[in-house]
Parts: C-alpha cells; sequence; structure tokens
C-alpha cells in the first residue's frame, strides 16, 4: 500500500488521501548526522529522511540526499 507524507499532502490535497506520517516530525526526532530509512513517501519519491550536522532537513531521492525545504518548494512550484 502507499504511503504518504503530510507534507505532500499538504501540496497535493486531492482525493482526500490521509498522511502517514510527517518528515518533518520524524527529522525533528533525529540527532544531527543522522537519518533513517523506512519512511516511504510515494507521492514526493523518498525512501531516506536524514538531519544535517547544521540542522537542516534531508530526503533521500533518485539522486541523493537533497534539501528538504528546497526540494518541497520545487514540488509547489510545479503544481502552479
Amino acid at each position: 500500500m502507499a504511503e504518504f507524507s503530510k507534507e505532500w499532502c499538504e501540496i497535493y490535497d486531492h482525493h482526500g488521501i490521509k498522511p502517514d506520517f510527517s518528515i518533518i516530525d520524524i527529522a525533528e526526532d533525529l540527532e544531527k548526522g543522522w537519518c533513517v530509512y523506512g519512511y516511504i513517501c510515494e507521492g514526493f519519491g523518498i525512501g531516506g529522511i536524514a538531519k544535517s550536522e547544521d540542522g537542516k532537513i534531508l530526503v533521500e531521492v533518485e539522486d541523493g540526499w537533497e534539501d528538504f525545504e528546497t526540494f518541497k518548494q520545487i514540488y509547489a512550484n510545479q503544481k502552479n
């Protein structure tokens, strides 16, 4: 079954999809420099969540790790 993050659902709020987890909530619980796998957002296509040494939220995508705020903004701009 597909899973979707709260952040993806906020951008693409259609078809009544309910979020399964929040990328931001998970990242906030991580120590700096740590990552976690197993939270896969089918909408964004991410496979991992991390917190960088400087406290930024990162997501793992096909091409590697990306800054989440930049990544999310790209998706939001594509929608509009």
